[in-house]
């Protein structure tokens, strides 16, 4: 296992990193949409969902080895928002992923196509 970076909770300079993942209109699979290294934990910075033809949907979700997990978000837009809370505001807390506990998604409902965005940055 490698040890994390120490940083004093601070970002690490030259870590950031923009993460992009699609459905399409049929595929509904559950899939990663970031799992740091061993070692590594990043935040969640902020993001947006893209539609096109439609409205669509995704579960975001913090899941372990055993499958255990708990939704943090559920996104859906006609056509492109910002990411944000159930309650409809920007995001506020800070969500921490990990390689223990990492960020995946499922499509519970899209037209043609719908991509999760997301920027994190390394603060261990």
């Amino acid at each position: 296992m490698r040890k994390m970076t120490k940083s004093g909770g601070s970002p690490i300079p030259g870590s950031q990193k923009i993460v992009q993942v699609s459905w399409t209109s049929s595929d509904t699979t559950a899939k990663d949409i970031f799992r740091p290294n061993e070692g590594e934990l990043y935040q969640l910075v902020g993001g947006d969902i893209l539609t096109t033809g439609g409205a669509g949907s995704v579960n975001m979700k913090l899941i372990d080895a055993a499958g255990t997990h708990c939704l943090v978000m559920q996104a859906g837009v006609t056509g492109q928002e910002p990411l944000k809370t159930d309650a409809g505001t920007a995001l506020s807390a800070p969500l921490y992923i990990s390689y223990e506990n990492w960020l995946y998604g499922d499509n519970i409902s899209n037209s043609n196509m719908v991509r999760i965005t997301i920027s994190v940055v390394q603060i261990g």
